[in-house]
């Protein structure tokens, strides 16, 4: 609760409804356009959280292992990677452990 009240701000009048997020939160978020399938990736580590929310089923295992194996090298040791509902790495136990129902972090 304290971290919400202390980022996130309820809008008024016309904004009622919304939340804007405080500056300092703001700038430590960046959002990037990424062709997984890419050779190369213009993402640089150690990334916090990592959302791929239902990507990864449009994938084969072997695709899905590869991709997460490499997002998963990009990540901080505490990282947290949230996946979508229907999507499930249980079976890559080398390269994450379930946290919850949707949330991974990397096998250090």
């Amino acid at each position: 609760m304290q971290h919400r009240q202390q980022f996130f701000y309820k809008g008024k009048g016309k904004y009622r409804g919304k939340v804007k997020i405080a500056n300092e939160l703001r700038q430590m978020v960046r959002f990037e356009p990424l062709n997984l399938m890419s050779p190369s990736w213009c993402v640089e580590g150690p990334v916090d959280i990592i959302f791929c929310r239902n990507v990864m089923i449009y994938f084969d295992r072997q695709t899905q292992q590869k991709i997460l194996s490499r997002m998963v090298t990009l990540m901080a040791p505490n990282g947290m990677y949230v996946a979508g509902h229907s999507e499930n790495f249980t079976m890559y136990p080398n390269l994450v452990t379930p946290m919850g129902k949707t949330i991974y972090r990397p096998v250090t």
